[in-house]
Order: C-alpha cells, then sequence, then structure tokens
C-alpha cells in the first residue's frame, strides 16, 4: 500500500548517487558540528579549564557560524557549493584532530573560528545542491530523509563517542572522528 510506496520512492532517491553524496558531506558536517559541541565540555574538564572557558569556546563557535551565515555572499561568489561543502569538512576534521592537542587559551578558541566559519557557511550549499538535483516530485522526501539522518545522527553520535573514548580515549575519538570528516 502507501507505506510500500513510500520506501520505494525513498530508495529512488537513496539510488541517485549525487543527491546520496549531498546527504553524506552533510551528515558528516553534522557529525562535526555534534562531536564539537558535545567534546569541548569533556575536553575542557580533562584539561583543567574553567567552565567560562568552555563557554567562551561554544560562544565563539556560535558567533563565527553566525557570521558565516549572515556575511556568505562575498566568498560564495568565488566558490562553489562543492568547494564550500569540501572546505567545510577539511577544516571541521582538522579542527577536531587538533583540539585534544591544545593544552591553553586561546588556541581552542581559533578552533572554534575556523569549525564555525567552515560548517556556518556550508549549510546554504547543501541546500542549495540539494534543491538543484533533487527531483521535483521529490524534493519533500530528500529534505525527510536528510532530517532523519541528522536525528539519527544526533542521538547516535554522544553513544558513538563514548564507546570509543572509553576503547581508544577522548584524543583518539576525537582524532577518528576528525580523520573520518576530513577524509569526507
Amino acid at each position: 500500500g502507501a507505506a510500500m510506496s513510500r520506501r520505494i520512492r525513498g530508495r529512488e532517491v537513496l539510488a541517485d548517487k549525487s543527491i546520496r553524496n549531498i546527504l553524506l558531506a552533510d551528515l558528516l558536517m553534522a557529525v562535526a558540528w555534534n562531536a564539537n559541541t558535545f567534546v569541548v565540555p569533556i575536553q575542557g574538564t580533562q584539561q583543567g579549564w574553567p567552565a567560562d572557558a568552555m563557554g567562551r569556546m561554544l560562544s565563539v563557535f556560535g558567533a563565527a557560524v553566525l557570521l558565516a551565515r549572515a556575511l556568505p555572499a562575498a566568498w560564495r561568489r568565488r566558490l562553489s557549493h562543492w568547494a564550500t561543502i569540501r572546505l567545510a569538512l577539511a577544516s571541521s576534521g582538522a579542527c577536531l584532530a587538533a583540539l585534544p592537542l591544545c593544552h591553553r587559551m586561546p588556541a581552542p578558541l581559533l578552533l572554534e573560528a575556523v569549525m564555525g566559519v567552515g560548517l556556518g557557511g556550508a549549510l546554504s550549499s547543501v541546500l542549495a545542491l540539494l534543491h538543484e538535483h533533487a527531483p521535483a516530485r521529490q524534493v519533500g522526501e530528500v529534505f525527510g530523509l536528510r532530517l532523519v539522518a541528522l536525528n539519527v545522527s544526533a542521538i547516535a553520535l554522544p553513544v558513538l563517542l563514548g564507546w570509543m573514548t572509553a576503547v581508544v580515549d577522548l584524543k583518539g575519538a576525537l582524532w577518528a572522528i576528525g580523520l573520518a570528516v576530513f577524509a569526507g
């Protein structure tokens, strides 16, 4: 019936390589964003930083995201959507991998700013590419799949990070996630 029809259409959407690639890149950016938000308090506690230092880190990240979204026109005209996404993946992956190596401020603040600008600036590129590549009759399904993937990752990532931290430690977990995002 109707449920089977929806499943088939969802498979049709995922059969499109360009949409799959866009959704995968978006998922990797969400992993970087969520990992950063989840890890900053843990990293800060391990480093012995006061709570206000961790708050500053997340505030710098948020301000950089806002800046990238509010003032994107000048640099977006120079970069393609995929170049913007690749830059966001490379910079956020490198920043996540470098975070465990930062023992004193202001280095983590700089990493947060770079990550925030990259991830904040890439969202509109993801949305534009999805609109461009989604078949007109399946735009809702494409965006529905995107939301499901992002919500599942928001739930699964803390569990995965906890498991990875127990197995290797926080540094190893961040290096693995950073490498995966960077390579994305």
